[in-house]
């Protein structure tokens, strides 16, 4: 019987992430692994010494998606005449599969010696390759939830939490910037703050990434905004929708100012704007049944999913 080896196997002996390997298999068809009754992938001799010819030929500049029609014979041949040239200019990169996992390990080690630049350069190159959504919720929101253990371990430090917390603000900020003069789809406008005394930004800012990538209108007001100036502005726009960014912190700490401050800011707005509050869950429904609670950005993601289709 033929040797048969897990996707496990192939990506430690060809060097190919699985996430990378998954995703040229999606979108190439370069191997159709067999699948056990478990629903494992299972991968044969001839198919590892296919994708090892593909790694190494795609390590040398050459684009998986010139190669994805190749079989080994002609594989073989690149390899051994062109093995150092490209298929395609430098600049072509619109068929690369983005290795999300390899680029926040590549985006940590990074920050451990300060290279700002690369992290930046890094998160360039993929706002281009990925869409909103895939940016926020597959890059930025796991990044930012590995720093803050980081941190909390004392393996990363606070200067470079803050460090990164600037670069990566800068992009996002800049693609709110190109946002402005975009039409949305959607007339309704959604506002988006966090209360006063809470000063977490971005699950905010990832809100707002998402309504941009639903097309939806909205408003950014920030951290550390007043209820009454959050109500003044909700009228002002007619928004039908107020997004309130609450952290743990203030979960537990402030529980109490927390609900006050969504209980004076429906009180202002007399019902005309629905609530909904995202951050970390509390253990019961603080704000009452008017309140729609949203303990994670993926569940704010299906909410707008749902809301804005």
């Amino acid at each position: 019987m033929k040797n048969e080896y897990s996707i496990q196997f192939i990506s430690n002996v060809t060097g190919i992430n699985p996430h990378t390997l998954r995703a040229w298999e999606k979108r190439y068809s370069i191997v159709t692994p067999k699948r056990l009754d478990n629903g494992r992938r299972v991968y044969t001799e001839q198919m590892l010494e296919k994708l090892s010819l593909l790694q190494e030929l795609v390590l040398k500049g050459h684009k998986i998606s010139e190669l994805s029609e190749y079989e080994i014979p002609q594989l073989k041949e690149l390899k051994d005449k062109f093995g150092s040239k490209k298929f395609l200019e430098k600049n072509d990169e619109d068929n690369e599969i983005l290795d999300i996992h390899g680029l926040l390990q590549n985006l940590i080690l990074a920050l451990n010696n300060f290279k700002l630049d690369i992290i930046s350069h890094e998160l360039g190159k993929a706002k281009g390759k990925l869409d909103l959504r895939e940016f926020s919720l597959s890059l930025i929101s796991p990044l930012m939830v590995e720093i803050g253990k980081l941190c909390g371990t004392g393996r990363l430090t606070v200067a470079q939490e803050h460090a990164i917390s600037a670069v990566i603000k800068f992009h996002i900020g800049e693609i709110l910037f190109k946002n402005l003069n975009t039409k949305p789809r959607y007339d309704e406008k959604i506002l988006i703050a966090a209360p006063e005394g809470e000063l977490h930004e971005f699950g905010l800012l990832i809100s707002c990434l998402l309504c941009i990538h639903y097309k939806v209108s909205f408003l950014y007001l920030g951290p550390n905004m007043p209820a009454d100036s959050v109500a003044q502005c909700a009228e002002q726009i007619k928004a039908k929708k107020v997004i309130l960014g609450i952290s743990q912190n203030m979960l537990i700490n402030d529980a109490q100012v927390a609900e006050y401050y969504v209980y004076k800011l429906a009180d202002l707005l007399e019902g005309k704007s629905q609530f909904w509050v995202g951050g970390f869950a509390p253990k019961k429904n603080i704000f009452g049944n008017d309140v729609s609670f949203f303990p994670t950005l993926l569940s704010l993601d299906m909410a707008l999913n749902q809301s804005f289709r």
